[in-house]
């Protein structure tokens, strides 16, 4: 056989394995996307999306409309629509989070109580059959209340509420705000605390079964991370850095396994903290809050100043958004990203919001491709560069 026939055959074959990979590639990245949300309209020009469901069809956030700043819903079927306004109600409202498939929000919002109070907001829970409800606060303080994460089910709901007394500083477990959990059943129920939180805290995520709270307090001197467990109480997490100063947990996976936060320390750059079954991963030179993690913590995505929204996974690093959407193809010319707020469970939806090619603040939601996917189209390409050598050689 010849050297020429035997480059044929070769060639032949990479061909075939290139266009198996390439059908691939294509069947399994129909979905793959980049688009704005879109606003509300009767208002400003502007949107931002800070949740998503964990099935990823459904972005939650915020928008301005005629009757003020409404909480949002979006799907590719719907757009983007307002959630309401709480009756007697002011004009702020904010999606923060959605059950596994969108069918229940939760959020902050103004209402009747809060825009007599000092805070002026309140937490609420949505769907399709109550519409806009009310969560109420916990007794003690002003009336204030924020809700932050919900279950897969949108049966429990956590957040904060203000137990701010004349003298707030009096008593620890009455100073500030309190964690609490909500559900139907037992409606909003104090998380507690440790004795040194004499600044209070809140609840920041809540795992797929209700039993697992994530959250932060403040002491005299540190805020510190907290994990609550249904059957054994409320206890600092572990491999908290001695020297820490500051430090916010921001998402829980739904397993309630892995768990991702900020943290500032004394007199060295700071980073922030990746929590898996309790161990705590200090991951320095990531200077930023992260403010997601999809449900294996794979992928973790947040803000931060030097080159705004940013996407982490183990094998990038830390990115630049744009950066990380660009090598999947998607076109993301013309925007500027402020934050990454929200991924589905599988990490393929990534929302959040930013500056859009217009000049107008506004959400987006993007879809990549599944990781064994992507692994195939690297294939492809390095296929197709070793035909082309073959070819000419």
């Amino acid at each position: 056989m010849t050297t020429r026939e035997r480059s044929w055959r070769f060639g032949t074959r990479m061909g075939t394995m290139l266009g198996l990979a390439t059908f691939a590639v294509a069947g399994s990245a129909q979905g793959v996307s980049f688009r704005g949300i879109g606003d509300l309209a009767g208002g400003e020009t502007y949107s931002q999306a800070w949740g998503v469901s964990g099935d990823g069809r459904v972005v939650v956030g915020t928008s301005y409309s005629a009757d003020g700043r409404q909480a949002t819903r979006w799907d590719v079927e719907s757009g983007l629509q307002g959630l309401g306004i709480l009756p007697g109600g002011g004009v702020y409202a904010l999606g923060r989070a959605a059950s596994q498939d969108g069918s229940v929000v939760v959020g902050i919002t103004d209402s009747a109580l809060s825009i007599d109070s000092h805070e002026g907001v309140e937490a609420f829970r949505w769907d399709a059959v109550g519409g806009l409800q009310s969560l109420g606060d916990l007794p003690g303080g002003e009336f204030e209340s924020m809700a932050f994460d919900v279950t897969p089910d949108g049966t429990y709901v956590v957040g904060s509420s203000s137990v701010r007394t004349p003298d707030h500083f009096a008593d620890p477990q009455e100073s500030g705000r309190q964690p609490f959990r909500w559900d139907a059943v037992n409606g909003m129920v104090a998380l507690p605390l440790p004795a040194d939180a004499t600044h209070g805290g809140f609840a920041s995520g809540v795992s797929a079964d209700g039993r697992t709270v994530v959250g932060s307090y403040q002491t005299d001197t540190v805020e510190v991370p907290f994990i609550w467990r249904e059957d054994e109480g409320t206890s600092v997490m572990g491999d908290f850095p001695a020297d820490a100063y500051r430090s916010e947990v921001r998402a829980l996976s739904p397993d309630g396994r892995i768990a991702v936060a900020w943290v500032s320390l004394l007199g060295r750059d700071g980073g922030w903290i990746r929590w898996e079954d309790g161990v705590g991963e200090l991951i320095t030179g990531a200077r930023g809050i992260p403010n997601a993690v999809d449900a294996t913590g794979s992928i973790v995505g947040g803000d931060n100043s030097t080159f705004g929204a940013f996407i982490w996974t183990r094998e990038t690093g830390m990115v630049a958004v744009e950066d990380f959407l660009s090598r999947y193809g998607l076109d993301v010319s013309g925007w500027e990203f402020d934050s990454i707020q929200g991924f589905s469970d599988d990490g393929r939806t990534i929302v959040g919001f930013g500056t859009n090619p217009d000049g107008f603040r506004e959400g987006f939601v993007a879809v990549i491709p599944e990781p064994s996917t992507a692994m195939l189209l690297g294939l492809g390409l390095s296929v197709l560069a070793t035909r082309r050598r073959v070819a000419t050689s």
